[in-house]
């Protein structure tokens, strides 16, 4: 028996009002704007960036280090065309490399490819496997996908048995209907007509799948307690339900207007919104929109935890509109700014140096002298503690997940950053270990000495002649969090 035992969620921090975007572009395309925010991530995120936010919000909901047979990783956007994704988040989280990693990409239901691969693989070998998801899709400015996209990441431990959400089928149905599409060497997103994607595709698929779903797992239609469905086209979902017998009340509250259409993490976001009430024995379904249609039946089990699933409206709450449609453009390369001549200068990777030192810049692994117990980073052969001095004495020691003390910082109005200003920080770690680190997703005036701060996986600059970006840990101020 497959399960859902814990879901993780990652919401970036920055909105988009889309009232804003439509003073800025509104003029191209009136009808195309749709009331709401939408989840912007910051310049040094992707996918991959908030895939592995999503997995690290997981791991601290369950408490325990991940031991898992395989990484499998959904995106319609990852950064790259070859080298896996999957391979970069199990890096980031310091996995054993002896295991399974694997993309599943190309659609908006890339994420039920890779959870259906997921339940064969502990079916047929038991243990658990880690799917995580990220979406950052691009619509054309003034296009309507430029307003109903938003941008997020998941994941979830598939196990074979134990307690959380039973998986009770799983169906699938693959059309080749074109809605919307993205060719090999663009950028935005394109959509034909709306009505014909609603009337043809989105309400007839899942009104069919919805059914064959609910006779495939045995679920009588009073019984589901949850609906998580794709809102898209939110306005259509109660046609869906009551064509399959549902209450309408069943319907989990669309995501869309909140953070927009985030794409494969969706589903798992609306999971990781139903949960807050649901008990044991409950039972729900997931369903995902493109290129057909495909879902998942789920029951609660007896022993259903839902802090191990809910958390997510920490992430919805914390969302700051200071964003407007210009700054937006310009982080995300669809209006070219100046640089000025810092920023002509370009990264140079050395890839046997990244190769060897993959632990310390992937996962931010020190280490800790075994004679006195000092932490230090960037690793060492001889203990920085002047009392000790020892030789070889080390263990490797996990950074990423403490906290900080910020020492010193600047905010730096001349180096360039495609999010000015650039601040950085010299901070001091829980337990011990000093190193300087960029802050992101703040504001000038914001850090000062003393300020706590916690560390996320972000790009660290881009290697555009080689195609290559460099990842690396960023301080962050902790939310809520109070000042030494």
């Amino acid at each position: 028996m497959a399960i859902f035992s814990a879901i993780g969620t990652y919401i970036p921090k920055m909105r988009l009002d889309r009232k804003a975007m439509y003073k800025a572009v509104g003029w191209v395309n009136p009808a195309a704007f749709k009331p709401g925010f939408k989840a912007v991530a910051n310049w040094d995120e992707d996918s991959v960036t908030m895939a592995v936010a999503a997995a690290r919000d997981l791991v601290k909901k369950t408490g325990q280090a991940l031991d898992v047979k395989a990484v499998f990783f959904a995106s319609t956007t990852t950064p790259f065309n070859e080298r896996p994704g999957a391979g970069v988040v199990a890096a980031a989280l310091d996995l054993p490399e002896k295991m399974r990693v694997a993309d599943f990409t190309d659609s908006p239901n890339a994420l039920f490819q890779a959870l259906f691969a997921a339940v064969d693989t502990v079916d047929a070998q038991g243990g658990s496997v880690l799917v995580v998801t990220g979406d950052m899709r691009m619509g054309k400015p003034g296009s309507p996908t430029d307003y109903i996209y938003g941008d997020a990441g998941a994941a979830v431990l598939v196990k074979a048995g134990g307690e959380g959400l039973e998986i009770l089928g799983n169906h699938s149905i693959s059309k080749d209907f074109m809605d919307h599409w993205r060719g090999e060497d663009e950028r935005f997103d394109r959509a034909w007509e709306d009505r014909w994607i609603r009337d043809e595709a989105f309400s007839k698929f899942l009104i069919q799948g919805v059914g064959i779903l609910l006779k495939q797992a045995g679920i009588e239609a009073g019984d589901v307690k949850f609906a998580a469905m794709p809102d898209l086209y939110a306005r259509d979902l109660k046609r869906i339900t009551r064509r399959n017998g549902l209450d309408e009340q069943v319907i989990v509250p669309p995501l869309a207007g909140e953070i927009g259409y985030t794409g494969n993490p969706q589903p798992l976001l609306l999971i990781a919104r139903a949960t807050q009430g649901l008990a044991a024995g409950d039972a729900g379904l997931v369903m995902g929109f493109g290129y057909g249609i495909a879902g998942m039946a789920v029951r609660a089990t007896q022993g259903f935890n839902p802090a191990l699933f809910t958390g997510m409206q920490a992430q919805l709450d914390r969302g700051e509109t200071r964003l407007n449609y210009t700054r937006y453009a310009g982080l995300h390369g669809t209006m070219d700014v100046d640089k000025g001549i810092r920023g002509e200068v370009q990264a140079f990777t050395a890839l046997n140096m990244s190769f060897r030192k993959r632990r310390e810049i992937l996962a931010l692994v020190g280490t800790r002298c075994t004679k006195c117990g000092t932490p230090q980073f960037p690793p060492q052969r001889v203990c920085v503690n002047p009392k000790c001095r020892a030789v070889d004495k080390m263990e490797p020691y996990p950074f990423a997940d403490l906290q900080a003390k910020v020492f010193s910082f600047t905010e730096d109005n001349l180096a360039y950053t495609p999010n000015p200003p650039a601040i950085y920080a010299l901070v001091d770690f829980d337990g011990g270990g000093r190193f300087w680190f960029d802050v992101t997703d703040t504001q000038p005036g914001r850090i000062r000495v003393g300020t706590r701060v916690e560390f996320a996986f972000r790009i660290r600059y881009l290697d555009k002649d080689r195609g290559l970006r460099g990842y690396f840990y960023k301080a962050i101020p902790v939310q809520g969090g109070k000042d030494a």
